[in-house]
């Protein structure tokens, strides 16, 4: 990663990255920003697979999880 003229602005994979866009991608890759771009882009790859699309407002998506830890009875 370099750190760009503007104080603010980082590159990761090609891309300027701002303050909080570096630390979302350094949590995400649990201190390795270019392990949390490519973990971003793997769930970016997943959910597109998925039927989500650019155009859709992601304030309609819901998201469900499910742990293979999850003991619920399904009837």
């Amino acid at each position: 990663m370099e750190q760009l003229e503007n104080q603010s602005t980082y590159r990761c994979l090609g891309i300027n990255l701002t303050e909080q866009d570096r630390i979302i991608a350094l949590r995400l890759g649990n201190g390795n920003i270019g392990d949390g771009c490519r973990t971003a882009l793997a769930w970016a790859a997943h959910f597109y697979n998925l039927g989500l699309n650019t155009e859709m407002l992601l304030d309609n998506v819901g998201l469900v999880t499910v742990s293979s830890t999850d003991n619920h009875m399904i009837d």
